[in-house]
């Protein structure tokens, strides 16, 4: 292979790297979007905080279902503790987005399923 090749199919990489970068940095501001060492920079760190968001949207969501349920729960007289260990003990295999969304959504369900954890856990509802 000649040298002149060899540095064809170079610039043709790097031309394609940068036109890769450049469409990521494309919605950013000023001469983040224009230059490209700024734009790798830019856009390395974009790519890392989207990574890292994606897993902490996970994690809230999660607290979000059982602060509502812990809510939705202690209205029907139980704590959140004891509702689900009495979900446990039941055999009830739903989750606590599904749990949640019951909760909000079909309070007369949600309110047969504190019913039937209450009677698995060995303390009556009222006491709390």
């Amino acid at each position: 292979m000649s040298r002149k090749a060899m540095s064809q199919g170079m610039a043709i990489v790097r031309r394609m790297r940068k036109s890769r970068v450049k469409a990521l940095a494309s919605g950013f501001r000023g001469m983040a979007k224009t230059s490209f060492s700024i734009a790798i920079r830019r856009v390395h760190r974009a790519l890392k905080k989207s990574y890292t968001s994606r897993r902490l949207k996970k994690r809230d969501m999660r607290q979000l279902w059982i602060t509502r349920l812990g809510a939705g729960s202690l209205q029907h007289g139980l704590p959140f503790n004891f509702f689900m260990s009495g979900i446990y003990e039941c055999r009830i295999q739903l989750d606590k987005k599904i749990l949640s969304q019951l909760s909000m959504h079909e309070p007369f369900t949600f309110q047969g399923i504190v019913k039937m954890a209450s009677k698995h856990f060995r303390y009556a509802a009222k006491q709390w």
